[in-house]
C-alpha cells in the first residue's frame, strides 16, 4: 500500500506556474513511515518503488535510478537517526516528539536541497544560467509544504490506518489534476496577453521582459548577446495607398514569415 501510494504520488506531481516547476508528495509518505514504522520498512518501501519504476521507466538511464535510490536512502537515514538522536520514539505520536519531528524534517529538507544543488552543479546547468535563486526559493516552499503534510499524514495514519493513506493519495492526485488545469489556463491567458492578435508575434511588453532577462543572464555569465531589428520600409505609404486591410494582411504575412 505504501509503495503504491509512493508510485502514484511520484507520477501525479504538483505543477506550479509560471515556470511549470513541479514537486512530488512522495516524501510525505517516507517521513510518515519513518515516524510510525521505522527505517527498515521505509527502506523496503523505497526499494520496491524504485524496482517498479525501473521496470516501467526503461528509457531512464540506470545510473539515474541508482542515484535517486541513493539520494532517498541518505535522506531517510539522516531523518531517522536525527529523529532518534533528539529523543524521538518510533510509533508514538505525542507532543514530546514534536521537537524530534521538526529536527528530522529539517535534516531531510537540508539534504534534499543539497542534492538539488548537486544535480544542477554536476549537470552543468548552474553555469548555463538555469539555476537561480528563484528555483531554490520555489523548491524551499514546495518541500516545506510536503514536509509539514508528512506530520499530518503521520497523525492520520496513526488514527485511521491505511484508509487515511488512501484518502491522502486520492486528495493529492486530485490536486495534481487541478494544478495542471490551472497551469494550462495560466499559459493560455499569458499567451493571449503577451501576443499581438493580428500578427501572432510577441508584443512590446513581452519584448521588454525578455530583453531584461537575456541582458541579466548575459551579465551574470559575462557573455555577449545579439539583438536583431527588422523594419518594413515605407509601410505607411503602402498602408495609405492600398488601405488598412491590405496593410494588416502585409503585417500578418511578415508575422508568419
Amino acid at each position: 500500500m505504501l509503495s503504491a501510494s509512493v508510485l502514484l504520488l511520484s507520477y501525479f506531481t504538483i505543477h506550479l506556474p509560471p515556470k511549470d516547476n513541479s514537486f512530488s508528495m512522495d516524501s510525505a509518505i517516507y517521513l510518515a513511515s519513518i515516524f510510525l514504522y521505522g527505517i527498515s520498512l521505509t527502506i523496503n518501501v523505497l526499494f520496491v518503488s524504485i524496482i517498479i519504476e525501473l521496470m516501467y521507466k526503461k528509457r531512464v538511464a540506470l545510473w539515474k535510478h541508482v542515484f535517486n535510490f541513493s539520494m532517498y536512502c541518505i535522506m531517510i537515514i539522516g531523518a531517522y537517526y536525527s529523529f532518534l538522536l533528539f529523543g524521538g520514539k518510533v510509533g508514538e505520536i505525542n507532543i514530546y516528539n514534536l521537537f524530534p519531528y521538526m529536527i528530522s524534517l529539517l535534516v531531510y529538507f537540508s539534504l534534499n536541497i543539497f542534492f538539488i544543488f548537486l544535480f544542477f552543479f554536476f549537470s552543468g546547468q548552474m553555469f548555463k544560467g538555469t539555476f537561480d535563486v528563484g528555483i531554490l526559493k520555489e523548491a524551499c516552499i514546495s518541500y516545506s509544504v510536503t514536509l509539514l503534510l508528512s506530520l499530518v499524514l503521520t497523525i492520520l495514519l496513526n488514527e485511521q490506518g491505511f484508509f487515511s493513506l488512501f484518502l491522502f493519495t486520492v486528495l493529492v492526485v486530485l490536486l495534481s489534476f487541478v494544478f495542471r488545469k490551472f497551469l494550462y489556463l495560466y499559459r493560455d491567458v499569458s499567451e493571449r496577453a503577451n501576443k499581438d492578435h493580428l500578427t501572432g508575434l510577441y508584443n512590446h511588453g513581452f519584448f521588454k521582459e525578455a530583453l531584461n532577462e537575456h541582458f541579466s543572464d548575459a551579465k551574470k555569465l559575462q557573455q555577449p548577446f545579439c539583438l536583431a531589428l527588422l523594419d518594413l520600409d515605407d509601410f505607411k505609404k503602402y498602408n495609405d495607398r492600398n488601405g488598412h486591410l491590405q496593410g494588416d494582411k502585409l503585417l500578418q504575412f511578415f508575422g508568419n514569415f
